[in-house]
């Protein structure tokens, strides 16, 4: 009999997980970050840090002479055009697949398109609004989405002075845990095409100052 109670306790326990809330957070400012709330827990799926690396940073609380420390070569940022149609092709996929079970808690995006070449700025703020314009009547269909002001917003401006664009990236789905399994193959897939961007431009980058640097 005891046993009895222990199990249906488990399952109660169990169909409570199923039905628990979680909201996935995505954000964009120099790097891409992702977060998992469950309840009142919130876990960084990306990027995570090892372990190791944080034992080191702990052991190093001495600072170093100058002429010891070694800087970190800056991060190659993809190019803006090529991000934003990676946002574009993951929120459509994640919409088609299961636009009926997520949520839109929060969508905020805000671009400053800029280039070293005035003509180049004009044009790539064509394509960014004409992007960011499609995602905005994708997400005017959704059924599921808040209602709140100042959470769902586009913003999208040029600055020909500029010669580095900026970009913020605010988005954030809820879902209950039995409806992610659906998600996670798609998730996945969005994570592992933005490695291999980042990755592509990176490589990139470093053969065309490579060839700077010889010539």
């Amino acid at each position: 009999m005891i046993a009895a109670y222990i199990i249906c306790g488990l399952l109660i326990l169990f169909l409570l997980f199923l039905i628990a809330k979680l909201t996935f957070s995505v954000s964009y400012v120099n790097d891409l970050q992702v977060k998992l709330k469950v309840l009142f827990l919130t876990f960084t799926l990306y990027p995570l840090e090892p372990e190791d690396v944080k034992k080191k940073e702990k052991k190093q609380k001495k600072p170093k002479k100058p002429g010891h420390i070694r800087q970190k070569p800056p991060t190659a940022k993809p190019p803006l055009k090529e991000t934003l149609l990676l946002v574009k092709d993951i929120v459509a996929e994640l919409i088609e697949k299961s636009g009926r079970y997520l949520k839109l808690e929060e969508y905020r995006v805000k671009v400053l398109v800029a280039t070293d070449d005035p003509a180049k700025t004009g044009i790539l703020y064509g394509a960014v609004s004409g992007i960011l314009g499609s995602i905005s009547v994708m997400i005017d269909r959704l059924k599921r989405r808040t209602h709140q002001k100042n959470r769902i917003y586009t913003e999208v401006k040029a600055d020909f002075l500029a010669e580095e664009p900026e970009i913020y990236i605010r988005i954030a789905l809820s879902m209950r845990v039995w409806q992610m399994f659906s998600l996670g193959i798609t998730a996945s897939k969005g994570l592992l095409q933005y490695f291999s961007l980042k990755k592509e431009f990176a490589k990139e980058n470093e053969q065309r100052n490579a060839a700077q640097t010889n010539h």
